[in-house]
Formats: C-alpha cells, sequence, structure tokens
C-alpha cells in the first residue's frame, strides 16, 4: 500500500479530498477524515445554537497563511467569514475553482483567498505580505462581528 499526496501550489489549491488518496494494486481510493462535534450533552444531532467563535492561530511569514481556529464544523466559517465581509465591500462572492471550499471577493482591493480543506483547516491567504496588519484588523473586526450577530 503506497501514500501519495497531490498538492497543487498555495494560491490554488483546494479541498484536500483529491490530495489524499491510497493507492493499492492499481486501485486508488480516496481518504477523507470525518469529524463530528458536539455540545455538551446534546447529540451531534441536537446541537444547540452557538455564536460562532474566531481566533487567528498563527501567520506564516513566508506565505501569507493566516491559519484561523474556530467552533465551526467543515467550511461554514469560512463561508460565514467571506460573506460578512463581501457584505461589508458590497461586493460579490465567487469560487475560483467550482466544488472547492474556496472563496474571493470580486474587486477586493486585498486579493484574499478564502479557503477550508480537512488538512489546514480555515485560513486567509494574503496575496502580499505589506496588507498583512490591515487584513488582521479586518478579520478581527468580523470575528467579532460574526460572535455577536449570532447572540442577539
Amino acid at each position: 500500500m503506497r501514500f501519495r499526496k497531490f498538492l497543487k501550489p498555495y494560491k490554488t489549491r483546494g479541498s484536500s479530498f483529491r490530495e489524499h488518496t491510497i493507492e493499492e494494486r492499481g486501485i486508488t481510493v480516496h481518504v477523507m477524515p470525518l469529524y463530528a462535534h458536539f455540545c455538551g450533552t446534546k447529540s451531534a444531532f441536537q446541537q444547540e445554537e452557538k455564536p460562532m467563535l474566531y481566533q487567528i492561530n498563527m501567520i506564516t511569514e513566508e506565505d501569507g497563511w493566516i491559519v484561523i481556529d474556530t467552533n465551526g464544523w467543515a467550511s461554514e466559517p469560512v463561508r460565514l467569514l467571506v460573506q460578512s465581509v463581501a457584505k461589508e465591500m458590497g461586493k460579490e462572492v465567487f469560487q475560483p475553482y467550482e466544488g472547492d471550499a474556496q472563496y474571493m471577493i470580486k474587486g477586493d482591493p486585498y486579493k484574499l483567498i478564502y479557503q477550508y480543506d480537512d488538512v489546514f483547516g480555515t485560513c486567509v491567504i494574503l496575496d502580499k505580505m505589506e496588507d498583512r496588519d490591515e487584513v488582521v484588523a479586518l478579520l478581527e473586526r468580523h470575528f467579532e462581528k460574526l460572535r455577536t450577530q449570532k447572540e442577539e
């Protein structure tokens, strides 16, 4: 059995579904980890409505990835974040690659890529490192906005 990992360049990466495969006797099988999030003693299917929480975990210096910890599941947090930013800018969200949990905003002055995959989680990818402080301030403002929006 041989494990193979296919990586596209960072700025064009999409879902890790295509990246992790197991090849055995000429048959390729896609491996997708399963995650279950539970709230208290309730089952995963009867979760309470909780406010979405976001926190910047780290920012990579070499390639400008802003890694974000969230309490949401799968691509929901990144989708809500990009929609919030786009709404404030009065612009439209689009997906550069159909089917991937990767989003951009048409006319975004920072040319940010908002992405979720099973390997890296929720990330925002900077186009230029010079925009780092402004983008972090923008994200922090929307983290707070999304947190208080669910509490109301």
